[in-house]
């Protein structure tokens, strides 16, 4: 218990650090104006505004705002709501562990988990992929081994009621345990029965959401707003999209504990273990639905289920080394997740995937200083977003509007980043011949940049950024 009790110190000690970030990136779109929407219509209402919902279900957004009810609309609030789910999820990975690999060797399991990279960028976030992947493992818990049915079907429900994603992972998970019980029982009838106790309600549970959902709006899951990233596009593009999902996997230091998985797989029939039967069924569905049918917006988070106990597969691989060779090998993984939370990519948007995206916000305070306050920065969103749906009005950040409906000739301010990457190459290329200054502290730059028309003397003027030669052809082999 102690080695959960450190683990939980740290996990407290980042919630003190970020209790004051404001949403950003997909938290805005996913939490935060929902939730926003919900404690405006003092929780009378389950919804998405129309024009913002992405179909997912709202369990996250209401249970902020009942907090922010209950304890003022703060953004505190909201992190730590986080930090119960992130604590969660450490629990439940231990948990895991201990039953599944002998001796201390589980214990590592909660240095690995505090420094992967992607745990702890949605640890410093409002988001729903930390509650999915504590409802994830909480299911596979009470699945493995000896099935609990009541918490089942409690964290399995509560999957699909956070994000669509979950029903996603219980097909493949569902699947994997009608082929294990057929293997057992050897009566089809009998492995149909068991699967559809245990999994019928969560489904029945989505579908019921759906049809409710449809009544509202008139769609059940996939909303025509996101028509274009949610549907089929070729061939080509799903299987550049199978590329992606292979990199999203093994990106950030993630490659050295997936190497050493694929090793002890190979040589010691790791397959054969009911925990990687079903980490492998969720895996492969959520790959397949993805490449099939989301083509621009595979974001790291969404493996994040999977990371956790893949994790314990880890250690189960290490078990059959000796102990010398177990502690170079974790040593080893947790360097490479490390060492992932300081990788950045030149020419690459930064996104939720590490924690690089947290210095624009200490960026914004500095160029609001060198700017009146009057002055309207166009830019894409995140960046966009106003103060009611990013710092709830606690602070002031840039006086933000969005570039959809200008023309970039026509608009007097610029805020271009890295953090937002809509920018056209015809932008980009205008915007070339702009004055202004840079900021850049880490992985994040932001250009602030004047239109000569509207400014022959621009307020700020400073050598700008240069990309550097790597940058530049990492934004060609981009495009």
């Amino acid at each position: 218990m102690r080695y959960r009790f450190a683990a939980w110190m740290i996990q407290g000690l980042i919630f003190f650090l970020v209790r004051h970030d404001p949403f950003f990136g997909d938290a805005i779109s996913t939490v935060s104006r929902a939730s926003v929407h919900i404690y405006s219509e003092n929780l009378s209402t389950i919804w998405y505004l129309p024009q913002h919902d992405p179909g997912h279900p709202t369990l996250i957004p209401y249970l902020l705002a009942m907090l922010w009810k209950l304890f003022g609309k703060h953004l505190w609030v909201g992190h730590f709501l986080t930090l119960l789910f992130a604590l969660g999820v450490t629990t439940q990975v231990h948990r895991l562990a201990l039953k599944t690999v002998h001796g201390n060797l589980a214990h590592l399991v909660l240095l690995l988990v505090l420094v992967q990279p992607t745990f702890l960028a949605q640890s410093a976030m409002v988001l729903t992929h930390l509650p999915l992947t504590f409802f994830f493992l909480w299911a596979l818990n009470s699945l493995l081994y000896q099935p609990k049915h009541y918490a089942f079907w409690i964290s399995s429900v509560l999957m699909v009621f956070t994000h669509l994603e979950g029903a996603f992972l219980l097909m493949g998970v569902g699947l994997v345990y009608f082929i294990l019980e057929q293997k057992r029982a050897a009566a089809l009838p009998t492995a149909l029965q068991k699967s559809a106790i245990l999994f019928a309600p969560a489904f029945f549970a989505l579908f019921l959401w759906g049809g409710i959902h449809a009544q509202q709006t008139g769609w059940w899951f996939s909303s025509p707003v996101y028509a274009e990233h949610r549907s089929w596009m070729g061939l080509t593009a799903m299987l550049k999209s199978a590329v992606l999902i292979v990199w999203r996997m093994v990106d950030y230091g993630n490659i050295t504990f997936y190497v050493i998985i694929l090793w002890a797989t190979l040589k010691w029939q790791l397959y054969r273990h009911p925990l990687f039967s079903y980490l492998a069924g969720a895996f492969i569905t959520c790959s397949f639905i993805f490449a099939v049918l989301m083509s621009k917006s595979i974001a790291h988070r969404y493996f994040l289920p999977i990371h956790m106990p893949a994790l314990v597969l880890l250690l189960l691989a290490l078990d059959q080394l000796s102990a010398k060779y177990q502690k170079l090998a974790c040593l080893a993984c947790a360097l490479s997740l490390l060492a992932g939370n300081l990788l950045y990519y030149p020419g690459k948007c930064i996104g939720d995937a590490t924690v690089a995206y947290r210095n624009y916000f200490f960026m914004a305070q500095q160029i609001k200083s060198e700017l009146p306050a009057y002055m309207v920065l166009y830019t894409y969103p995140p960046l966009s977003n106003p103060d009611s749906v990013t710092t709830l009005h606690e602070f002031s950040q840039l006086n933000v509007q969005a570039v959809y409906g200008n023309k970039i000739q026509d608009i007097p301010v610029v805020l271009q980043s890295n953090c937002n990457c809509e920018f056209t190459s015809e932008e980009l290329n205008e915007l070339t011949t702009w004055k202004g200054k840079s900021y850049e502290d880490g992985a994040v730059y932001v250009n602030v940049l004047f239109n000569p028309a509207f400014y022959p003397t621009p307020l700020l003027n400073e050598p700008l950024r240069q990309k550097s030669g790597f940058e530049q052809w990492m934004e060609k082999m981009k495009k």
